[in-house]
């Protein structure tokens, strides 16, 4: 068996004792029913996965143009305006 990282999957009298212990907990008529559920849940999850990565990989392909903003003077090289008087009545 293949191990990842530091956890050893498992083997099959390990398998065989999971299926037995999941046959005990949930009898055998709901099995189908679970099965069907794990089958579909798995199924949306690669969809999903599939889609971000489409979505990231066009993305990243698609030509990137900026638009670039004009630069402002410096504030030295501004003409000096004379400050707003406000009137007083």
């Amino acid at each position: 068996m293949q191990s990842l990282a530091f956890i050893n999957m498992p083997g099959t009298p390990e398998m065989i004792l999971i299926f037995v212990v999941i046959l005990i907990l949930f009898g055998p008529k709901s099995l189908p029913q679970l099965g069907r559920a794990l089958g579909q849940t798995i199924r949306e999850f690669k969809e999903a996965s599939n889609k971000i990565t489409e979505s990231v990989m066009s993305e990243s392909e698609a030509p990137v143009t900026r638009r670039l903003e004009p630069r402002e003077a410096p504030v030295a090289a501004k003409a000096a305006e004379p400050a707003p008087v406000e009137k007083k009545d």
